[in-house]
């Protein structure tokens, strides 16, 4: 995947391999899956950002269905949505100098970050190494590209917005939500009203008791293991979460929120 910019005989700047490759695509998007086509439209056209998005995700979407399953849709499509964000007027990774190939293989990176990729009890798992050679970039380029991006969307690991969706499960930080009043609390543990009310703030992904089978019920993630219902004790409900008398306020709530409602631990970052 290798291909880097080179002065040309008049001094200027050529451009990649991958970035020839998009030229001629970049016009026509015929059979282009819904999901990268939503994200193309929202890059703009203009001043080179659609063009280097494009050209990002023809690599990260060939490395990640070639190198990285049984998870390589999921790193495929959430590496497209941190392309999306990065591929803005004024950011670095349009208007530097560096190759797309640079770029790409930092958004694996900084995306593997997140999610482990470098457990080696992990299916898949690779090493930084692996990852720059998979992109024909040096380690150290690969390395100070990944914490580029990871400064710049503020990336931590475990970070609900850039979880892969089969691991939110695992997630704690996509469940567990906080009040202004300093409580923090697992939603899956709350009344399916309360978790579908977080759900429409945008706090959680989905409804976990529409999956689990019950609010007070966790899915379970050992092999061949099934969830069982266990009976709830008699006890005082007081007022729920969402009581205007309980909560006053929201901790990383989308703007326009009602108040007496939870919000996610530490607010929400990344996607925007």
């Amino acid at each position: 995947m290798g291909g880097k910019k080179r002065q040309g005989r008049g001094g200027s700047e050529q451009t990649s391999r991958a970035e020839q490759g998009v030229m001629h695509s970049a016009a026509s998007l015929a059979g282009v899956d819904a999901m990268l086509q939503e994200l193309v439209e929202a890059v703009k056209p203009v001043g080179g950002e659609r063009k280097r998005f494009l050209a990002i995700v023809a690599l990260t979407d060939a490395y990640s269905m070639a190198e990285l399953e049984p998870l390589g849709g999921e790193y495929r499509d959430v590496c497209r949505m941190m392309a999306a964000v990065l591929c803005r007027e004024g950011s670095p990774v349009v208007e530097g100098k560096s190759a797309a190939e640079g770029w790409a293989a930092g958004i694996v990176a900084a995306v593997g970050f997140v999610n482990f990729l470098g457990d080696r009890e992990k299916v898949p798992s690779k090493t930084m190494a692996q990852v720059a050679a998979g992109f024909g970039v040096s380690e150290s380029g690969l390395a100070a590209k990944s914490v580029k991006i990871r400064r710049m969307l503020d990336l931590g690991q475990f970070d609900p917005e850039w979880t892969l969706p089969s691991l939110l499960d695992r997630n704690p930080f996509v469940w567990m939500l906080e009040t202004t009043d300093g409580l923090v609390l697992d939603v899956r543990h709350c009344t399916r009203e309360e978790q579908v009310r977080a759900f429409e703030m945008g706090l959680i992904p989905y409804v976990p008791a529409d999956r689990a089978g019950g609010s007070a019920e966790l899915k379970t993630h050992a092999a061949g293991a099934r969830p069982t219902r266990q009976p709830e004790p008699a006890r005082d409900e007081g007022p729920t979460l969402f009581d205007p008398g309980t909560v006053s306020a929201v901790v990383g709530a989308k703007p326009g929120a009602a108040d007496g409602v939870i919000g996610r631990i530490g607010g929400t970052k990344g996607r925007k």
